[in-house]
């Protein structure tokens, strides 16, 4: 397995979770910067990314200093993409438990599971909530096979092993 190395991605995982936030540009308020001078510019207005979930891939193939290093791209991705919620679900070949963190909070994993690898009960547990994410992103060697259908939201997988999943954008590590 190799080893995780989140400077390699943190950057391009919060970039792609980034760039779905919407961000236009308003006349009112007027940029500040340039008032003085007497221009009157628009400024930047940015809403808060919508809900996102990250799944944290905890079987049996996953050890402890992966996980650290998963707990910190999501700390990572917290700072960055400034979402109004972070989804966290635990998922071996089952769903292990969820947590939710809100701007601000620290990320403490807890993580459950250890079996085996399945990665459709994320998406299943997406479907039976009433959470509509913004993205999915998804923590993982992809050392699996059961990924069920490509769901309608975006799915960034970050992989610790294997560079290809049958749907969505992967982000491997060397």
């Amino acid at each position: 397995m190799t080893r995780w190395r989140p400077k390699s991605t943190g950057g391009t995982c919060c970039a792609a979770i980034s760039a779905a936030a919407k961000s236009d540009y308003a006349w009112t308020p007027p940029n500040r910067r340039y008032i003085a001078r007497g221009i009157y510019l628009p400024s930047l207005r940015s809403e808060t990314l919508g809900p996102v979930v990250v799944a944290v891939d905890t079987s049996g193939s996953i050890d402890d200093a992966t996980l650290a290093a998963f707990a910190a791209e999501i700390t990572a991705i917290m700072d960055e993409a400034a979402s109004e919620a972070i989804h966290v679900v635990y998922c071996d070949d089952a769903i292990a438990g969820t947590e939710t963190y809100e701007p601000g909070e620290t990320v403490h994993l807890t993580p459950h599971g250890g079996g085996g690898t399945a990665f459709r009960p994320v998406f299943d547990w997406i479907a039976r909530s009433d959470i509509q994410p913004v993205c999915v992103v998804y923590l993982t060697d992809l050392c699996g096979s059961d990924f069920g259908p490509a769901p309608d939201y975006p799915v960034l997988w970050v992989s610790t092993d294997l560079p290809n999943a049958p749907f969505g954008e992967v982000i491997p590590h060397r």
